[in-house]
C-alpha cells in the first residue's frame, strides 16, 4: 500500500466518522419518548385514602396494583449530552473534533495492520520462492 492510498483511506473514514457524529448530535433521537403526562393529585390521594380504609384487599387487586421492578437506568457517555438540549457551535465542533480525532486514530491502526499483513505476505512468498529455486 502507498502512503498516498493509505492517507486516502484514512481521510475518508474520518469523513464518514465524523458525517455520522454530527447527524446523531444534531438530529433528536427517535427512540426516546417524552415524559408522561403527570397524574391528577386529587386523585391518587383518594385512592389511598381508601386504600387505608380496606384493611385486606383481596388477592386479584394485589397483583395489579404490585410496584414493578424499576428499570436500571442506562449508563449514558460523560461527553455526550441528551438529545433534547441542543449542543452550542463550540459544543458540537469540540465533539467532531475529539471523533476526528478518534478516527484518524483508528485508521491509522488499521491501514499500520494491513500493511504490516501484506509486508508479512510478500516476506513468506519471496521464502517460499527461495526454497524451489
Amino acid at each position: 500500500m502507498t502512503e498516498e492510498a493509505i492517507e486516502q483511506e484514512i481521510a475518508a473514514a474520518v469523513k464518514a466518522a465524523v458525517e455520522a457524529e454530527r447527524e446523531r448530535l444534531t438530529k433528536p433521537d427517535p427512540k426516546k419518548k417524552t415524559p408522561p403526562a403527570k397524574k391528577d393529585t386529587e386523585a391518587s390521594t383518594d385512592a389511598g385514602e381508601a386504600d387505608e380504609q380496606e384493611a385486606t384487599p383481596a388477592p386479584a387487586d394485589t397483583e395489579e396494583t404490585a410496584p414493578k421492578k424499576p428499570k436500571k437506568p442506562k449508563k449514558k457517555d460523560a461527553t455526550t449530552a441528551p438529545a433534547e438540549e441542543p449542543l452550542s457551535p463550540e459544543a458540537l465542533e469540540a465533539a467532531l473534533q475529539r471523533v476526528e480525532a478518534e478516527a484518524t486514530a483508528a485508521a491509522r491502526d488499521q491501514a499500520n495492520d494491513k500493511a504490516a499483513v501484506i509486508r508479512i505476505k510478500r516476506i513468506r512468498a519471496k521464502k517460499l520462492l527461495k526454497q524451489f529455486k
